[in-house]
């Protein structure tokens, strides 16, 4: 399962927070899907945990916060082999107190907001007990004032992540094979009517908008493809040195920074992963930065400070293999020490006051007779790391199976 913002992704998108001024202490939520699920709340100052907030009837897979810092929306999945629906659940961030569940489609897989955060916007999944494989996918648009679901709207088969431009007016969805998950097209969404405009024939495991709203970066392989907004035309890929995981903009919205791992029969004997910086304005690759140290398989995050100095990237340690995180110089691309960090990794925060970095372990569900490969039942944990001096802080526990978590603005 994935997380936003991928942000998101998990092959996926980051995102940040702008940098913000003084009021109140933010608040991370942690979606935690073992059995029981809950959400946690965990104050920011003391590195402490404020409620375990439970969930009933379904399993939490994702969080995220609107972007007032009003209320933080959990997805959860009912159970889809007897055609349970999934639910958004609000939760207010003033008193962590959860308000009137929201029905949206099957086996929800991940959600967005629009700029102003009066929709929600739900990725659906398959439903194993009244949908076939090939039928496709929706997007179910939430009105969060009125708390009720809109009609869905068919993208693609297999919807993998969406993204929405700054201006609120397009979504577009990644589409996948339903069969092999490989990806295949594009689905632009008309969010002023709710309607699927024509497909786009890039195959893109992610996608990320500019902050001017003008280009969609689309990522698969070995590439990028760039897609103008106004026109939905791609234009020319702009090739890379290995298969692109993530892709991050810059808080200036001058820089992309992707993510790419070891492309066998592309780049011989290569093994090592880099950070390569496109120029948003041209298009054209600028610094290359291999990062040591760093795992060359499993799932990648990227997160970029709110004041743009730092670049974290996380390499998904597992089993008995540490995760890794280095943390890079944004002006200088300099990567400094490799810091390991837990294990099997599922996602990668800031602070919006740009002090902490957070990485979430997810624990152990295991309850069954002891099996040397299956750690036994563990709380979650997320680990704060100082962005000043790259110190790992004590991991703060959380639930069963921590998946994703999201941090108030």
């Amino acid at each position: 399962m994935a997380a936003i913002l991928i942000l998101p992704l998990v092959l996926g998108i980051t995102s940040w927070a702008s940098p913000a001024t003084a009021g109140p202490v933010p608040t991370i939520y942690v979606a935690n899907a073992g059995n029981p699920s809950t959400v946690t709340a965990i104050d920011s100052a003391t590195n402490s945990v404020e409620k375990s907030i439970a969930i009933h009837g379904g399993i939490a897979v994702s969080v995220a916060v609107t972007p007032n810092g009003t209320r933080a929306y959990a997805l959860v999945v009912g159970n889809d082999e007897v055609g349970s629906p999934g639910v958004l659940v609000p939760i207010s961030t003033a008193t962590n107190i959860t308000g009137k569940e929201i029905s949206v489609g099957a086996n929800p897989y991940t959600f967005g907001f629009n700029p102003n955060g009066r929709y929600a916007y739900v990725v659906d999944g398959f439903d194993a007990a009244t949908t076939a494989p090939n039928e496709p996918g929706a997007v179910t648009p939430v009105n969060l004032a009125d708390e009720a679901a809109g009609r869905p709207i068919k993208v693609g088969t297999n919807p993998g992540s969406i993204a929405i431009t700054p201006n609120g007016r397009t979504a577009y969805v990644t589409d996948s094979n339903a069969i092999n998950g490989d990806p295949t097209t594009i689905t632009p969404i008309n969010l002023a009517t709710d309607t699927p405009e024509k497909a786009i024939h890039v195959a893109a495991q992610g996608i990320a908008i500019t902050l001017n709203g003008v280009t969609a970066y689309a990522f698969d392989q070995d590439a990028v493809i760039p897609i103008a907004t106004a026109t939905n035309l791609p234009g020319r890929a702009i090739a890379l040195g290995g298969i692109a995981q993530v892709i991050a903009l810059a808080p200036d919205g001058q820089t992309a920074w992707v993510l790419t791992t070891p492309a066998p029969g592309l780049v011989a004997g290569s093994s090592k992963v880099d950070l390569t910086s496109i120029n948003t304005a041209t298009n054209q690759i600028g610094k290359v930065v291999p990062l040591t140290g760093m795992p060359t398989k499993g799932q990648f995050f990227v997160v970029i400070t709110p004041n743009g100095a730092h670049i974290y990237v996380l390499g998904q340690g597992a089993g008995k293999t540490a995760s890794t995180l280095v943390d890079l110089d944004a002006s200088t691309g300099r990567a400094g020490r490799p810091i390991k960090v837990g294990t099997d990794d599922t996602a990668l925060a800031a602070n919006p006051d740009d002090k902490f970095v957070y990485v979430l372990t997810p624990g152990s569900d295991y309850q069954g007779p002891p099996i040397a490969s299956q750690p036994k039942k563990a709380p979650g944990s997320v680990i704060p790391v100082a962005t000043a001096t790259d110190t790992v802080g004590n991991p703060i526990k959380v639930g069963l199976l921590a998946s994703a978590l999201a941090v108030t603005p």
